[in-house]
């Protein structure tokens, strides 16, 4: 895959702990990369970027150079954690360690929210592919408030078959609590409250074509998150997390797939119970 500046800059990014350094890296000013990390992409006013690629040789021979190191030290860092590298899709990415300090299962990618849908849906294809995960999460940050009036208006034009499950529920009485908790701050701030939300998880299942993991990672992007976006400070897609197969796992991190099929199925009879159960009520049988 041929890499755009913005691409590269975007990709950049996932290793860079801030704009400022990465400018440091290429040798220009951290206004220009944030202008450059823009090209092509639409900006939080809904208007295009009218940012253009440098043209100057000695600016692409930085951004190159910049980016042929960010590669080598991708490739260690995945190298050092026993986790999957490609060249097509050369992120920074690493292990989130457990409790006890040890490696965990874990594995994410930060910064994302400048790369594009295609470049994204690279990144996750190439890691399905490789069978070493089994499911993928994308993180957003939001405005918890319009995301959860978002949320209830969805389960209420699903009609009384759609019953939620246990956990969605939990979630549910999480997210009020945590607005009424910070009611006073919100109002402050004309109704936004920024808050990192991750999709539930994907299954990365190898057997499957990985556009229709693609497709169910953008669908909940676009219906769930997309919509409590918008204000300064919310981001769609800004953070990736995969979760390793531990049948494939050489680092023996603590994720047991049999036991993520187990809860799988317990969720889906649990929901199958309640729902019968609202059911009867209904019919009075």
């Amino acid at each position: 895959m041929k890499f755009s500046v913005q691409d590269k800059l975007a990709l950049m990014m996932t290793g860079a702990p801030s704009q400022r350094q990465l400018a440091d890296l290429v040798g220009v000013s951290h206004q220009r990369i944030g202008r450059w990390l823009t090209i092509g992409q639409t900006l939080p006013d809904g208007t295009p970027s009218r940012v253009r690629e440098p043209r100057d040789p000695a600016l692409i021979d930085a951004i190159n150079t910049a980016f042929a190191i960010h590669v080598e030290t991708a490739k260690a860092q995945a190298r050092a954690d026993k986790i999957p590298f490609s060249a097509e899709a050369p992120v920074f990415a690493h292990r989130l360690p457990l409790i006890d300090g040890t490696p965990g299962g874990r594995v994410v990618v930060v910064n994302t929210h400048r790369i594009t849908d295609k470049l994204r849906s690279k990144i996750i294809a190439t890691n399905q592919q490789t069978g070493k995960f089994y499911g993928v999460s994308v993180r957003s940050t939001v405005n918890l408030k319009r995301y959860f009036k978002q949320a209830e208006k969805r389960y209420a034009s699903r009609g009384h078959e759609y019953v939620r499950a246990k956990q969605q529920w939990i979630s549910r009485d999480f997210i009020k609590s945590e607005l009424k908790d910070n009611a006073k701050e919100i109002k402050e701030s004309d109704g936004v409250y920024l808050k990192p939300i991750f999709t539930s998880y994907t299954d990365m299942n190898k057997n499957f074509h990985p556009q229709m993991v693609i497709d169910e990672i953008n669908h909940k992007l676009r219906t769930r998150h997309e919509p409590a976006t918008g204000e300064q400070g919310t981001n769609v897609a800004d953070q990736i997390l995969f979760q390793l197969n531990s049948r494939r796992d050489p680092m023996g991190a603590e994720i047991d797939e049999r036991q993520h099929t187990r809860e799988l199925e317990r969720k889906a009879k649990y929901t199958k119970a309640r729902r019968d159960s609202q059911r009867a009520k209904r019919t009075g049988r």
